[in-house]
């Protein structure tokens, strides 16, 4: 299984949708705001589409889309014209764990590239070879001097969520399900058998949300042991275990 992102050129699309039939394709929201905006101007405009595009509950992202088509009937009917589970956290399917609404990936590593693609094929394969050998080892050699058990990225949204964790009450039904209370009115369930809790965050990115931190410290467990394997320092460490070997010269 496949998430791709992509800047919605036609061909992609076809492409995708016959080689990859099943991999979850996506838009790039930056690129779909920056056509939206050569007709739909304005701050308001703007907050409103990233808001819809960023709620990851289906009440939430149409409460947005309403307020848009309350401001501006075209500007909502733009939107609407393309399909949410493109580019919406709400509609997005959750077995990826992978909520990102844009390819900055992408457009990283063409920037790192960018020397080597004007150049000729070979060379420029040989300049990128030699990027990524260098990748590899210097990925490897940092997070094997990190000694937490998931990646440190990752650990840091752990973190923030254990700290606003104490900011709910919790209702447990004796097992591994619970009612979480905002202290503004709001209300979540959460299952922790299952990974899943009602605003999704959880669903969709595979890391305990803070309602699901709050459950797991109530049952006294670790949030760690929660967390989807993707973001284990095992895990990266295999993603970049292979070795690319240097090259003699075209001269030896």
């Amino acid at each position: 299984m496949w998430t791709l992102i992509s800047d919605k050129q036609k061909g992609l699309i076809n492409a995708v949708e016959e080689l990859l039939p099943n991999a979850e394709h996506r838009f790039c929201l930056r690129h779909m705001y920056n056509n939206f905006k050569q007709k739909f101007r304005g701050i308001q405009l703007k907050d409103l589409l990233w808001r819809a595009a960023s709620a990851t509950r289906i009440v939430d992202f149409n409460y947005e889309m309403e307020k848009l088509k309350a401001c501006d009937k075209n500007a909502y009917d733009w939107v609407k014209e393309r399909h949410e589970r493109h580019w919406a956290k709400s509609h997005f399917s959750t077995w990826c764990k992978c909520d990102m609404l844009l390819n900055n990936y992408c457009e990283a590593f063409n920037k790192v590239i960018l020397r080597a693609r004007d150049k000729p094929i070979i060379t420029m394969l040989e300049m990128i070879r030699v990027i990524l050998m260098k990748r590899l080892h210097t990925q490897r050699d940092k997070m094997d001097k990190f000694n937490g058990e998931v990646c440190p990225t990752i650990q840091k949204i752990l973190e923030n969520n254990k700290k606003n964790a104490h900011d709910f009450t919790l209702g447990w039904n004796g097992h591994d399900k619970f009612e979480v209370n905002g202290w503004t009115g709001d209300k979540w369930t959460v299952d922790l058998s299952s990974y899943s809790c009602s605003c999704r965050r959880w669903d969709l990115t595979g890391i305990p949300c803070v309602h699901a931190t709050a459950c797991i410290f109530y049952r006294r467990e670790k949030v760690e042991d929660y967390m989807h394997h993707w973001y284990k320092k095992e895990i990266f460490m295999r993603a970049y275990e292979h070795l690319l070997n240097p090259i003699k010269s075209q001269k030896e």
